[in-house]
């Protein structure tokens, strides 16, 4: 939930850095990587090597009456990332929504607001599915017959 605001706040250094975009961005990639920093809005477990929802997301922005710098910014600390990392990471989901809210005006401070909101959403439709397709009692039932309980957590 913090990932967007985080990534939020190094866009807007990275535009308003007097030295400019690219040089900000290199900046900002290496202290991350000399902190041992996690890179917020870069990487994922699962989409490999790019998050297909990123391009997406980041096109329905550019398709608006939109300055881009922040999506620049983004593309250009992506740029960054790569050569400091010497490997590919993806921008993610949280790092094109962090540009395209903060093209519309959104400031940093409040867009974890906007990943509670989303998460909300996502258990709402984890619930209607569940309703539909109930499967938690037979997870629940399939994992109880595969461990064995010793009780030995509660005794001291």
């Amino acid at each position: 939930i913090l990932a967007a605001n985080t990534c939020a706040r190094c866009l807007r250094e990275i535009v308003t850095d007097p030295d400019g975009v690219e040089s900000a961005a290199l900046r900002l990639a290496k202290q991350h990587r000399a902190e041992k920093k996690i890179l917020p809005g870069f990487g994922h477990n699962l989409h490999k090597p790019d998050d297909p929802r990123s391009p997406k997301l980041l096109s329905v922005a550019e398709a608006q009456d939109i300055d881009g710098k922040y999506i620049r910014a983004l593309r250009e600390f992506g740029r960054a990332i790569d050569g400091v990392y010497g490997r590919h990471l993806t921008i993610n989901a949280t790092g094109a929504i962090a540009a395209a809210l903060l093209e519309i005006g959104i400031p940093w401070t409040i867009m974890r607001g906007f990943a509670v909101v989303t998460r909300a959403a996502g258990i709402v439709g984890h619930i209607r599915e569940e309703q539909e397709n109930p499967a938690g009692n037979a997870m629940w039932m399939g994992a109880a017959g595969q461990v064995s309980y010793s009780g030995k957590a509660l005794k001291k």
